[in-house]
């Protein structure tokens, strides 16, 4: 008999929350540390968009007034897509979660789902009509946004659907960058990054060159590095995601957490040097190589804070983006207020985060 009467992931919601709110009464110092941590985070944020807001503004006028079709086509691309991407993430949770084998009606599930797409869809809009109005743009620029919004609902909706269907329906192939040989963490790494490779994940990015406006043609280069640069975010936060799962099956065996990080730093040095020496080439054609320090720096630092706050909380990943979100607000900080001391900090969370994670 299913579940007509009773949401329970929102049940199941309900006494996460009640959890969480327990464990930070607990916690009442670590959590009122976290509280300012985030309340600076979004004091940084906001200073940001408002010293940006002008130049937003006028980059979208510009859009506007020149390539309006261009920019109804990219708009209704990126919401689209960005409702088919959580709805496709809502679904691979439920495959994975606890509650799977349970007879919940599927309806319940659509009824979550639409109610979930509403709301983005919402967001979406106010952010948009926030901008429009920024910009002093006309009712029916506005009412135009509203339909794009629409019409990206239904999209996602779709493309969800046929992507959910397809993956259900197709063969299991191997990947072809699997390695065949002796197992190790170098090899699992390699094949969750270049699993980002495959050709539906890139065909994705190739809209970006069909929305280049005629005549723009130095504007391909910089369409062509911005994919490159997000299919190396894709692979970079796959193979940074190893080292949770490597956690989790390895849990009967006496691997010592020295070896663990050792074996996963590896891939990720390695993919941040080559992205880091191919934007420093692109710097250097355009001469523009004074920049390749700052450059330089901004990937590293944070890209390292990033891997040691996943080898400090690869127990419990939950926490791994909280952490992370944390530190990076302590450095943009102290970028902001004594720029003298930012490695130093850097160099001391650095040695707190990995000391965490020999620990465990």
């Amino acid at each position: 008999m299913a579940f007509h009467s009773i949401n329970p992931y929102r049940v199941e919601r309900r006494l996460l929350w009640r959890n969480r709110i327990a464990e930070w009464r607990t916690r009442r110092d670590e959590s009122i540390f976290h509280a300012l941590a985030w309340l600076l985070l979004a004091a940084l944020a906001a200073i940001g968009i408002w010293q940006a807001w002008p130049q937003l503004i006028a980059v979208i006028e510009l859009s506007i007034t020149r390539w309006p079709t261009a920019s109804i086509l990219v708009s209704s691309w990126a919401l689209a897509q960005q409702q088919s991407l959580a709805l496709r993430a809502q679904r691979e949770r439920w495959s994975r979660h606890w509650l799977v084998a349970q007879p919940i009606a599927e309806t319940l599930r659509r009824r979550i789902l639409l109610r979930q797409t509403l709301l983005r869809a919402m967001l979406q809009w106010l952010s948009g009509v926030a901008l429009l109005l920024g910009a002093q743009a006309s009712m029916a620029a506005q009412l135009s946004w509203f339909g794009i919004v629409m019409l990206a609902v239904i999209l996602g909706w779709l493309d969800a659907k046929r992507s959910t269907r397809t993956m259900l329906s197709a063969p299991r192939r191997q990947s072809v960058f699997a390695n065949q040989g002796r197992g190790s963490l170098w090899t699992w790494q390699w094949t969750e990054a270049a699993a980002g490779l495959a050709p539906y994940r890139v065909s994705r990015l190739a809209w970006l060159l069909l929305l280049i406006p005629t005549g723009h043609w130095s504007a391909i280069p910089i369409a062509f590095v911005v994919m490159a640069l997000a299919v190396a975010v894709v692979a970079w936060s796959r193979s940074l995601a190893v080292m949770p799962a490597a956690q989790r099956l390895l849990l009967a065996q006496p691997l010592p957490a020295q070896r663990l990080l050792r074996g996963c730093a590896a891939f990720p040095l390695l993919l941040l040097l080559l992205v880091t020496v191919g934007l420093l080439g692109l710097l250097g054609l355009v001469d523009k190589l004074q920049w390749g320090l700052p450059l330089a720096a901004g990937l590293a630092m944070p890209a390292a804070l990033h891997w040691a706050c996943t080898a400090a909380e690869r127990h419990r990943p939950g926490r791994i983006g909280l952490l992370l979100s944390l530190h990076l607000a302590i450095l943009v900080a102290t970028l902001q207020a004594m720029p003298i001391l930012l490695v130093p900090v850097w160099l001391v969370q650095m040695s707190v985060l990995l000391r965490r994670g020999l620990q465990k």
